[in-house]
């Protein structure tokens, strides 16, 4: 097994024996005396400044919705719950301003929900240049459009990043794209984050 799953082990075995000695039927947790295997830390892929600029120059084809979180995520270092949380209220076109105050996450069963960032320091005021603020634009507009299209059967969650019928997007749904955006444009494979 690989470190990573061993770990994952031992904390599950670690936490059922605990639950075990609180409720009397061991008097101590054995799993407290082993030791887990430390997982490898393994530096993240990215890009050069010539990687970038092939990324940066595909994007102007990519559709409005992905190339504006791929943007947000470049400019202001969100992650794909951030992005997926974002509310049209977050942004200050006007002002050039974003606010990140929530993540959205997926629940099975539940579906997408949103939440408060882990810590405070999540929670942040961004700036944003004028490129970013005119893809913004475009997504309004387009978002606009899709609402009108789709009449009474879309449902208007505030949402800046939606599904097709207007509810809030999946988190993950902007990571899938990416990866197949980078395979179409021949560029090398790096995680979203």
């Amino acid at each position: 097994l690989s470190a990573s799953s061993v770990m994952h082990y031992h904390r599950m075995l670690r936490a059922l024996l605990n639950y075990a000695v609180k409720c009397g039927y061991i008097a101590t947790n054995p799993a407290l005396r082993v030791t887990a295997p430390r997982q490898e830390q393994r530096e993240a892929a990215y890009y050069d400044d010539v990687q970038s600029a092939r990324l940066l120059k595909a994007l102007e084809v990519a559709p409005v919705k992905y190339r504006a979180g791929v943007m947000l995520a470049l400019l202001g270092q969100l992650r794909k719950g951030e992005i997926a949380g974002l509310d049209w209220q977050d942004a200050d076109l006007d002002a050039r301003l974003l606010h990140i105050r929530r993540s959205a996450t997926h629940v099975p069963g539940v579906g997408v929900v949103v939440k408060s960032p882990k810590t405070q320091s999540g929670k942040r005021l961004i700036a944003l240049p004028q490129d970013m603020i005119d893809v913004l634009k475009a997504l309004k507009r387009e978002q606009a459009a899709d609402r009108l299209q789709m009449g009474e059967t879309w449902v208007d969650s505030g949402a800046m990043f939606t599904a097709w019928n207007g509810s809030r997007q999946h988190p993950d749904t902007i990571g899938k794209w990416f990866s197949r955006f980078l395979a179409e444009h021949n560029l090398p494979h790096i995680r979203f984050h």
